[in-house]
């Protein structure tokens, strides 16, 4: 896992060394985040993309993610979702080896290659990104 530079940031006892402006800006990846529901959140940069499930792709045919959107986001706004989705890449704790509801994944696309990970539902950083989303989306 390069980061394209990023590697150094680390996790230490689980708390992320944050970044600053420069690094953030030469980070050349994207991350893919999906939610417990199949809602597609994508942070490439300082864009923020959303991509929600419509009920003709939702198991139970009436869930309705609502509707996409896309943002650009302030430096600090971009600066704390890439250390949460930074911290759900890196931080063991977070990973799970089952892909069952309402479990969420998380892509790190890279020009090196692509990691994935699901991430468990109930688990603290994971809590903590699902309402950074939902104030971002407001």
């Amino acid at each position: 896992m390069s980061f394209n530079g990023l590697f150094y940031f680390g996790v230490c006892q689980n708390k992320i060394n944050e970044p600053n402006k420069e690094q953030l800006n030469s980070f050349r990846g994207m991350f893919v985040y999906h939610d417990g529901n199949g809602n597609k959140y994508t942070l490439n940069r300082n864009i923020l993309e959303y991509f929600p499930i419509k009920p003709a792709q939702s198991s139970s045919g009436i869930y309705d993610g609502g509707n996409a959107f896309k943002k650009t986001l302030n430096a600090a706004q971009q600066k704390k979702l890439f250390n949460l989705f930074y911290k759900l890449v890196t931080d063991k704790t977070c990973h799970s080896t089952q892909n069952i509801k309402p479990n969420c994944s998380i892509i790190l696309l890279e020009e090196e290659g692509n990691e994935e990970f699901i991430i468990k539902a109930n688990n603290k950083t994971n809590k903590l990104v699902l309402i950074f989303l939902k104030q971002l989306n407001k």
